[in-house]
């Protein structure tokens, strides 16, 4: 193992062996006016958030998937509820998605119980000085601001990647009214664990960070896949949450991976993606 989690003198500062800060915070983590905006200035690498759904909450979304999963999408790692902004590619016809968040904000308000992102937005605000969590609206039409995920074993896991690399990639098709709206390079990756596997799943966030390589050739291409033997023997950070914990951290610009999962349950979370909008007065999300 490459990492050494211990507790630092800052409370809830976790002290390891590499150039990563993190924080692991319980119930007071709305006292941390500034943290959130600590992590999009590229300032902090993530938080874990303790509990913030109940674990009556969490088994009662798990035990009502089965039910909403007739409109579910199929991705490269996987499915999820609720179809990805950049499913499309290329194509900037986002109707789809938009259906999707239409459908899927009811859908997930009746698995938990109360709307996520709600609860969500109650945390992110106090913790990036008042700014709201909202979602890109697009012709009235408001963005899936999250998804659920299932990762069922032995699929994979999901291969490192950094998330700017999409992001660019879709920029003059489906991303374009994001980027118009929302300021989404180094932008933050956040879920929240409602089922862990039997083994496998962890979250690995790498000491590397992503560096375009556009910058000295804007005709250089994106690439996509990269050989997972250059992870394997990186130094890096093992995140590996509870059900109802909440993760967020640099997934637009540190390299990461979700390790492969093994057993009979798959994984299940709750996530997509935020960052500031243009005028910096909110904090968008999307999915």
């Amino acid at each position: 193992m490459f990492d050494r989690w211990r507790r630092g003198r800052t409370k809830g500062l976790v002290a390891t062996d590499l150039p990563i800060v993190w924080y692991d915070l319980t119930a007071d983590a709305a006292r941390r006016s500034r943290l959130v905006l600590d992590i999009m200035r590229q300032q902090v690498d993530g938080m874990t958030v303790r509990g913030v759904f109940r674990t009556d909450e969490v088994e009662r979304a798990v035990r009502a998937l089965p039910e909403h999963r007739a409109h579910e999408t199929d991705v490269v790692f996987g499915t999820v509820l609720a179809r990805p902004l950049m499913q499309s590619g290329m194509s900037r016809d986002r109707t789809a998605h938009l259906d999707d968040a239409d459908r899927f904000h009811e859908e997930f308000v009746a698995m938990f119980g109360f709307d996520p992102h709600a609860r969500l937005a109650e945390l992110f605000g106090p913790m990036s000085g008042g700014r709201p969590l909202t979602a890109p609206v697009e012709l009235g039409r408001r963005y899936s601001p999250g998804q659920i995920r299932i990762m069922e074993p032995d699929g994979g896991g999901l291969a490192a990647h950094a998330g700017n690399e999409f992001l660019i990639s879709n920029r003059e098709g489906s991303a374009d009214h994001l980027w118009q709206t929302t300021d989404a390079l180094d932008h933050m990756s956040y879920f929240v664990v409602l089922q862990r596997p039997d083994e496998g799943g962890e979250l690995s966030v790498y000491d590397r960070l992503w560096v375009d390589p556009r910058s000295a050739d804007e005709d250089h291409g994106i690439p996509l896949t990269h050989d997972p033997s250059e992870f394997d023997h990186l130094p890096h950070l093992t995140i590996d949450p509870d059900p109802g914990d909440l993760v967020v951290f640099r997934g637009g610009r540190r390299w990461h991976r979700v390790e492969p999962i093994h057993g009979s349950r798959p994984r299940l979370t709750y996530g997509g993606f935020a960052a500031p909008s243009r005028d910096g007065r909110e904090i968008h999300c999307w999915a």
